[in-house]
């Protein structure tokens, strides 16, 4: 006879989410390079972070500056 913990349903773990964005050395070499060239943030921005929200933005415009 079988003993032990009954399996349970639902498949099991859930898969990972993946939430976080992780940059290249070399990409964060780039943006910081064309802000010192251009001055601008919003040009940088467009250039480099086009597809995220204006939120997201910010938070990386506070991550240029540091």
């Amino acid at each position: 006879m079988r003993q032990g913990r009954p399996p349970l349903r639902g498949g099991g773990r859930r898969q990972r989410q993946f939430r976080r964005q992780a940059y290249t050395v070399a990409f964060k070499l780039q943006v910081l390079r064309h802000f010192d060239s251009t001055k601008r943030m919003r040009a940088t921005f467009d250039r480099f972070f086009d597809s995220i929200s204006e939120t997201k933005k910010s938070n990386k415009a506070k991550l240029v500056y540091k």
